[in-house]
């Protein structure tokens, strides 16, 4: 039994990073204003948004990253990669492949984290 929760705690915090990781490495290259990034907020007349959208990314991840406000981040990490779906369905880049698979993958991590409570965000009482 402990092998199993030992097995379950490092799926989880690989989801958890993996998703963490590929949102702080996008959030730098808004924050940084890389030339791929400004071309593609470009597409949408959306430059003057580029840094602060990079914050909210970054806010995001941290909030999913830490384990006390995990619920949170998985609320808001699900926001924020429903958005960058329609971005990219709008720019017609292809990108949008990679939200859905990034919010699949932060609903497993948020699930593999709490079962009951993610349940309970599905699941009515009533």
């Amino acid at each position: 039994m402990a092998s199993s929760t030992k097995t379950r705690n490092i799926v989880t915090w690989v989801v958890v990073g993996f998703v963490s990781l590929a949102m702080a490495a996008s959030a730098i290259g808004k924050l940084l204003q890389v030339q791929p990034v400004t071309e593609m907020f470009g597409k949408a007349n959306l430059v003057s948004w580029v840094i602060p959208i990079g914050i909210l990314e970054l806010v995001c991840a941290i909030l999913f990253l830490l384990p006390r406000t995990a619920g949170l981040g998985t609320l808001l990490v699900t926001g924020y990669f429903g958005a960058a779906f329609l971005f990219h369905l709008v720019i017609a880049d292809g990108g949008f492949v990679g939200s859905i698979f990034l919010g699949l993958m932060a609903w497993l991590g948020g699930y593999l984290r709490n079962p009951h409570q993610f349940g309970k965000l599905l699941l009515s009482d009533e």
